[in-house]
């Protein structure tokens, strides 16, 4: 850049700044923290209760999807049936891809959220949807 300062000129150098980065990898971590919390207190397996979703915005460029959703629905036939899906949208939001995680009792969509391998599994998951997108 040229900055021209009483009628002379200096070159100034500019270096990229690092501090607008997005990491998504804490982002979602971060997400699923919150899934299990409101899964642990809100998920039922006698009772109806309302869809559990948790979503970000992918403001970065390692992903090609402008939003990312975690939802937790309850089978329509029986209380005690669950499924844990991860959506993807596209950035034109035109297109959306869904894919199931996990199928089971409240107890075994906890200890999947909770699992030590989950993050790895789920961002390989998401790293597959958003090759598809």
């Amino acid at each position: 850049m040229i900055k021209f300062l009483n009628n002379s000129a200096r070159i100034i150098k500019m270096e990229p700044s690092n501090k607008n980065t997005f990491d998504i990898s804490k982002s979602i971590k971060t997400t699923l923290d919150k899934l299990v919390k409101r899964a642990e207190y809100e998920m039922s397996d006698d009772f109806h209760y309302k869809n559990i979703d948790e979503s970000l915005v992918n403001d970065g460029k390692g992903l090609n999807c402008k939003a990312l959703a975690f939802s937790i629905s309850q089978d329509s036939d029986k209380y005690s049936g669950h499924l844990l899906e991860v959506s993807l949208l596209h950035k034109s939001m035109q297109r959306e891809l869904t894919r199931p995680l996990v199928y089971g009792t409240k107890q075994q969509i906890v200890d999947f959220l909770k699992s030590k391998d989950v993050f790895k599994n789920i961002k390989k998951d998401i790293d597959e949807l958003s090759n598809e997108l």
